[in-house]
């Protein structure tokens, strides 16, 4: 009679677990399908699969969006901020864990703190900072705002992981004669490697996807990111949805393929936060 209810309530969770997913999914296939239909397939089938699929849609915004040009734009900013992201979040997160210093725990709520702004409160001072300094309209400046925003959160989780790392390492490795900086790069870096992997995960998509900083610090339009692009087809430029499914449909297929890819990893990592010996 257990076994019984056991198995209904497992048939409930997963029906409703079935019903969260295909809720999730339909967006995203509305998006792709969308992208691949002729404006009159848009307008007849609604939610359909298109009888006849197309490219044209894709053909058009490269071509006559220049999406691609924004893709680099992404790609250099990605690049110029992940570099020194996984220095700044492994560092602070080995300090914070291993190391004794004073005003520690006060730093580490500071740093913590940070994640509770949203980005538009942060916004004019950034901005009035980045004036200063002449970094409007500029990559560096943009890199340098994703460093501040979004390196804490990282820094935390790398901090949660390290914590759950016997002292015992560092100990013997300092009793062998290492410098700090040896333990952090040849003993602490590689044993925090699958949280890292994480946070990189993490990190690209925040990045890659990152709107409002974008918008607000890039004037010039060779210099714009593919979301700010991508909000303007709709906004500015009045591109019909066809089109700017496709342009969606691109933008977010590089995460999306990076998670898949991934996704191991990622458990892992969230496992590997959450344990404590």
């Amino acid at each position: 009679m257990k076994k019984g209810r056991i198995n209904k309530r497992k048939l409930i969770l997963l029906f409703f677990l079935l019903l969260l997913s295909l809720a999730t999914l339909m967006p995203f296939y509305y998006m792709v399908t969308t992208s691949i239909k002729t404006m009159d397939a848009y307008l007849g089938e609604k939610v359909l699969p298109p009888r006849a699929p197309t490219l044209q849609n894709y053909i058009t915004i490269f071509s006559k969006f220049s999406l691609g040009s924004y893709f680099v734009n992404n790609f250099i900013i990605l690049a110029g901020t992940l570099i020194p992201y996984i220095l700044m979040c492994s560092a602070a997160g080995f300090a914070f864990a291993q190391l004794r210093f004073p005003l520690q725990i006060p730093l580490l709520l500071v740093v913590s703190g940070i994640m509770i702004f949203p980005q538009m409160v942060l916004g004019v001072p950034l901005y009035a900072l980045l004036g200063k300094f002449k970094m409007i309209n500029s990559h560096v400046g943009l890199i340098l705002c994703y460093l501040a925003y979004f390196t804490p959160y990282a820094a935390y989780l790398m901090t949660t992981y390290y914590r759950n790392i016997p002292a015992t390492y560092m100990e013997a490795a300092r009793i062998d004669g290492a410098n700090l900086w040896q333990v952090f790069t040849r003993i602490m870096l590689p044993m925090g490697k699958t949280m890292l992997i994480t946070v990189i995960i993490v990190g690209s998509q925040a990045i890659w996807n990152e709107l409002p900083f974008a918008l607000l610090f890039l004037r010039s339009e060779k210099k714009r990111t593919l979301m700010t692009a991508v909000a303007l087809l709709n906004g500015e430029q009045g591109v019909a949805a066809i089109k700017l499914c496709a342009a969606l449909t691109a933008v977010t297929l590089p995460i999306v393929l990076l998670y898949i890819v991934a996704q191991n990893q990622i458990q892992q990592g969230v496992l590997a936060g959450g344990i404590k010996e």
